[in-house]
């Protein structure tokens, strides 16, 4: 009986970890993208707007790193969309 429990738990577990993404990266991990985000925000320190590029060139990120970072950022309510697709940039909310 505890097994059928122990075997439900772990899949409801691993369930709202990956229905959670974030929540389950290690402490390590977190407190990188933390660090991360902080730094993107003061780039709003000399500009209304950021793009990508900017964010790849500041923390020496991949343009699909940037662009999740970015995306987490829209996601917290800390910056917001604006553009087409090719010529996204990013104010802050």
């Amino acid at each position: 009986m505890w097994s059928v429990v122990l075997v439900v738990a772990a899949f409801a577990a691993g369930f709202w970890l990956a229905a959670n993404g974030r929540a389950g990266r290690p402490a390590a991990v977190r407190a990188k993208r933390v660090k991360q985000k902080k730094q993107v925000l003061g780039l709003f320190a000399s500009s209304d707007r950021i793009a990508n590029n900017d964010v790849e060139k500041l923390l020496g990120v991949s343009d699909a790193t940037a662009t999740r970072i970015l995306d987490e950022m829209e996601a917290d309510g800390l910056v917001e969309a604006k553009g087409q697709t090719s010529s996204t940039y990013y104010v802050k909310s």
